[in-house]
């Protein structure tokens, strides 16, 4: 899996990032989960993103985990690379999801402490890159971190699913990715539709 290499500077994005996000991404057809993997030691991490609908449709919260939910964090890790990357993927993985879904309200809210420290950098550190595409709601400042982000009404392609692999280019990032779509699920919704 590749770690995103160094994200190559574009006059729109801030003075200077020394992380990209991770590109090689995975989801089910209709992108309510996506998962990507961190090479984390001394085995990579598989984490997850999901999108869980609430509220008559409308509000849909924001998850965010480890996939093997045993595993403990090595406590350096809100200090490493790997977490300011992933905080970067989750961000990508709210602007592919976003781009699908614009009508849609995302909340976060930190109650696990991943959740805190991941939401937490992407709300602070990383907000002049969520302000150009999303609407920003804080519902509780500080540390517990609840915060709402509902797309801008900006031109905006569909995504077409019923390919294996969709391969798209980050407004956000200006780097390519590819998302491979989990193909049990297409074939179940080609069939049923």
């Amino acid at each position: 899996m590749r770690d995103g290499g160094w994200l190559q500077l574009h006059p729109s994005n801030f003075n200077s990032m020394a992380y990209a996000p991770y590109t090689d991404l995975e989801a089910t057809a209709d992108f309510a989960t996506f998962q990507f993997i961190s090479p984390t030691l001394p085995e990579p991490t598989v984490r997850q993103v999901r999108f869980n609908g609430q509220h008559g449709g409308r509000i849909y919260q924001v998850e965010f985990r480890n996939k093997t939910t045993d595993r403990k964090e090595d406590p350096t890790w809100p200090d490493s690379k790997d977490f300011f990357c992933t905080a970067l993927t989750v961000l990508q993985i709210i602007e592919i999801y976003s781009e699908r879904y614009p009508g849609r309200i995302l909340r976060f809210s930190a109650d696990t402490s991943a959740k805190t420290r991941v939401f937490g950098v992407i709300l602070g550190r990383f907000h002049d890159l969520l302000a150009p595409l999303f609407d920003v709601e804080t519902e509780t400042p500080g540390p517990s971190c609840a915060f709402r982000i509902k797309r801008k009404p900006i031109p905006c392609f569909s995504i077409n699913t019923v390919e294996s692999t969709w391969n798209g280019t980050s407004q956000i990032f200006h780097n390519p990715f590819s998302i491979k779509i989990d193909k049990r699920i297409r074939m179940q919704l080609v069939f049923n539709g």
